[in-house]
């Protein structure tokens, strides 16, 4: 059995979690250990940043020691700096509502469609991360540095001995190997090593939201913004092009996701899924197939024909399936470990929370190691673990209160409105230097219990019948609610439900 050198810190997994994470202990003094159970280049998702996201970019840059981070914090630093690193062009979140057997049709007050945008440039855009060139670009940048780094390489087994350090047993391509390590962080998703290695249990029951997607990329898909243009449908207005945003297209089953992103190869590849809501199903959300994708796709005509002719791209050259999406890690850390990102719990994509969330569980570790050096990291993991639970309650709520109201357009704005309210908040707060504590404001008990208290009053009118005279009084509720947090002019009857800049002037 090999012996590998001794390191304060075992990180598992290299996605953009483990690898930044890695790089910033470094920074601070620690030796790091990043194992990888495959190898980079490698098929991802979680690919929509938002402002939230770009701005944590912009402070772990300036603050740990890696100031060429900052250039992936806007879309024009990134294609200029950095063009062979793919990435798409993201000014915002874009939401149609489509009716089973009907092409998609809009009125002059888009009383079909959503648009909000977070920039109001290209220049300062958020992006669309292509994982697969992100998370290898940091690997690059991590071993270039020095840190140690092992891919094709799992974690068996960890022992942790009287002295309080890990004695973990890997296994490589070489073979078995040993290492001891003074700390672990978990950053392998949500099929980690905290589970199946360190004692922790996966969570998968008890939320609000029951959902599960099935996806891949593709090369061939048209653009959203061509069928607008030749279905002769109000576009005059709209705040940018809709294919240069989170595309999201609202169905009965659920919605489809469309992300594009600009590669060497051109501006063809599409990252598309459809998540469906599950919620007919008790506490579980079946597995879905490439064959269910398709048949909800023939369902919505105007969106079937933008696939005409598309083909799965390589990779990842198949569709990929989720199962559930819900769960969450109990306990999220633990004597000594933690677990971050998608292997501390993920709720949803509706919302692009995951980056800037995964984002926020870094930024706090570092901050604890640059203050109280690797013993104030240990110290702190419980509270760590609970800020993290609190946040994945928050999206929770936040995503549910939008499956509930996606069959009536106006209704389903509005209860979109409160994680917007939710953002812009935080985005405000930190900006002045008011550094938030949680996510989202997740720890803030007035804003966490407007999101809360709508999301049990519109499951209740979603379960008791969904009566459409309810709406404009549910509407005017949230308005209301949200009015002390609200600086972006959300639910202004004149916007028309088009949103030219909502994020924070930076």
């Amino acid at each position: 059995m090999t012996r590998v050198p001794r390191h304060d810190v075992l990180v598992a997994g290299s996605g953009f979690a483990g690898s930044l994470t890695a790089m910033a202990l470094a920074h601070h003094g620690l030796s790091v250990l990043v194992v990888e159970a495959g190898r980079h280049p490698r098929f991802a998702i979680g690919e929509s940043s938002t402002p939230a996201a770009d701005m944590i970019l912009r402070d772990l840059a300036s603050e740990h020691g890696m100031p060429w981070l900052a250039d992936f914090s806007r879309y024009g630093s990134w294609v200029r700096n950095h063009p062979q690193v793919g990435c798409g062009l993201k000014r915002g979140f874009s939401y149609f509502f489509h009716r089973p057997g009907e092409a998609f049709s809009e009125g002059e007050g888009h009383e079909h469609s959503l648009m909000v945008a977070a920039s109001t440039s290209d220049e300062n855009s958020d992006t669309q991360w292509l994982r697969e060139d992100f998370d290898a670009f940091l690997v690059e940048r991590l071993t270039d540095s020095g840190i140690a780094y092992r891919d094709m390489t799992r974690v068996m087994a960890a022992v942790r001995e009287g002295s309080g350090e890990w004695r973990v047993a890997l296994q490589g391509e070489e073979g078995p190997a040993e290492v001891e390590a003074r700390f672990i962080i978990d950053a392998t998703g949500p099929s980690g090593i905290a589970e199946s290695v360190l004692g922790a249990r996966r969570i998968r029951t008890g939320f609000r939201t029951r959902s599960a997607a099935i996806f891949s990329h593709f090369a061939g898909v048209s653009h959203w913004s061509e069928a607008l243009e030749t279905a002769s449908l109000p576009t005059g207005d709209h705040p940018y092009d809709p294919d240069h945003s989170a595309l999201h297209h609202l169905v009965e089953e659920g919605w489809f996701w469309m992300l594009r992103f600009r590669t060497d190869e051109g501006p063809g590849r599409l990252s598309a899924g459809l998540v469906v809501d599950g919620r007919g199903a008790g506490e579980g959300a079946r597995d879905l197939s490439p064959d269910d994708f398709e048949r909800v796709l023939r369902r919505y005509p105007s969106l079937a024909a933008l696939f005409r002719g598309a083909r799965i791209h390589e990779p990842p050259g198949a569709m990929q399936g989720t199962g559930r999406l819900q769960s969450r890690l109990e306990p999220g850390a633990g004597e000594g470990w933690l677990a971050l990102g998608g292997a501390a719990g993920f709720i949803d994509p509706l919302h692009s929370t995951g980056i800037a969330q995964t984002l926020c569980g870094i930024e706090r570790v570092v901050r604890v190691v640059a203050d109280g050096g690797l013993d104030g990291l240990r110290g702190a993991c419980g509270a760590l673990g609970e800020r993290t639970r609190r946040e994945l309650r928050m999206i929770d709520a936040l995503v549910a209160v939008s499956y509930d109201s996606r069959f009536d357009p106006e209704l389903f704005h509005a209860c979109t409105m409160l994680y917007f309210a939710c953002t812009v908040a935080w985005e405000v707060r930190r900006l002045r230097g008011d550094d938030p504590s949680h996510f989202l404001l997740a720890g803030d008990p007035a804003l966490a219990g407007v999101v809360e208290g709508f999301a049990d009053r519109i499951r209740r009118w979603r379960e008791g019948g969904a009566r459409r005279s309810e709406v404009p009084g549910l509407v005017d509720g949230i308005r209301e609610a949200i009015r002390p947090w609200n600086t972006a002019g959300l639910l202004d009857p004149e916007r028309r439900r088009m949103y030219r800049h909502t994020a924070v002037e930076l």
